[in-house]
């Protein structure tokens, strides 16, 4: 397979990782705005290197099997819709915008081609949520619970929530994707805010708490603050029909049924969902991905409408 990649930066480079160790995967062109950046990244791959995405693709369009969008959430302009007008699967990094009408705009686009998308909202994949599914079966969720705590990330564009959407739509929504991933869609939210700690840091409230409640009757909350010295990723508790269990990166801990459950997994998200699109595409099957761009979309909903009841005070329905 021969992949392009879009944005050089940050989280891009774990992705180009995960397709260096994959079989018979060639990164055979990398785009960056910072020619310096999109120069190093190709350069150690042999690949063409690019500042402009639509020259890429008019370049190697024809040849790429799926291209990665890893960009900031402010800068989606047409790298998506060019990928589904050339027939070119994509994976994009999450949020897929701070714009729910750029989103819907997108996803228009994508709908009327017959690609393969995903959005990397990786904890999908990570194998502690596959056993909270084996464990938890046809259970009614009553409650879940996570928090968010962490410094202000060192991405220059964070601060700014007209680039980032804040620490809502880049972290926060994590958890609300879980959320929905568990529990099914959203019937209504309330969010509050305060910004009492990072006033001169940041144009966005520092700390927020949001509540979901979900068409299943699921309640589920999350607190979140970018006032924290250091990371502080709690997982997710979980309640709800004679069990409890908290789920984490790395272990499933609680009871179910009067029955321990103590299960730890070490494997790596990122490469499991890269490896899993790779397949996806290679073989022709999309049941293997588990956020397709219209479920990022409405991932992105959710989050916008946190952010309204933050700004309004009220209960928004979705």
């Amino acid at each position: 397979m021969e992949v392009g990649v879009i944005g050089a930066g940050g989280i891009a480079k774990e992705h180009m990782r995960n397709l260096d160790a994959l079989d018979d995967v060639s990164i055979t062109a990398v785009c960056d705005i910072d020619e310096e950046t999109a120069n190093r990244a190709a350069g150690k791959r042999d690949a063409a290197a690019y500042v402009d995405h639509e020259e890429l693709y008019d370049t190697h369009g024809d040849a790429l099997d799926a291209v990665f969008i890893c960009i900031p959430p402010f800068a989606h302009t047409t790298q998506e819709t060019i990928a589904a007008e050339r027939d070119i699967p994509f994976l994009v990094e999450k949020p897929v915008t701070v714009s729910v009408d750029k989103a819907k705009e997108i996803a228009s686009t994508v709908s009327e081609s017959d690609i393969m998308t995903h959005v990397s909202y990786e904890s999908r994949f990570n194998p502690t949520t596959d056993l909270v599914e084996e464990y938890v079966g046809d259970r009614q969720i009553s409650l879940m619970t996570a928090q968010f705590l962490s410094p202000i990330p060192p991405q220059d564009w964070f601060t700014d929530e007209a680039k980032s959407g804040g620490q809502l739509f880049e972290q926060t929504s994590h958890y609300i994707d879980l959320f929905r991933y568990f529990a099914g869609e959203v019937e209504s939210v309330m969010g509050y805010g305060a910004q009492e700690v990072l006033e001169d840091e940041l144009n966005f409230n520092d700390t927020t708490a949001v509540v979901l409640e979900h068409e299943s009757g699921t309640i589920s909350q999350v607190a979140s603050t970018t006032a924290s010295p250091d990371y502080d990723v709690s997982g997710i508790t979980m309640v709800g029909d004679d069990f409890r269990l908290v789920r984490q990166d790395e272990s499933l801990t609680g009871t179910v049924a009067g029955e321990e459950v103590n299960e730890t997994a070490t494997q790596d998200n990122h490469y499991i969902e890269d490896k899993a699109f790779v397949e996806a595409v290679r073989n022709d099957n999309p049941d293997r991905l588990r956020c397709p761009y219209a479920d990022g979309v409405k991932t992105l909903e959710v989050v916008d409408a946190v952010k309204e009841s933050i700004e309004t005070g009220e209960r928004v329905y979705l």
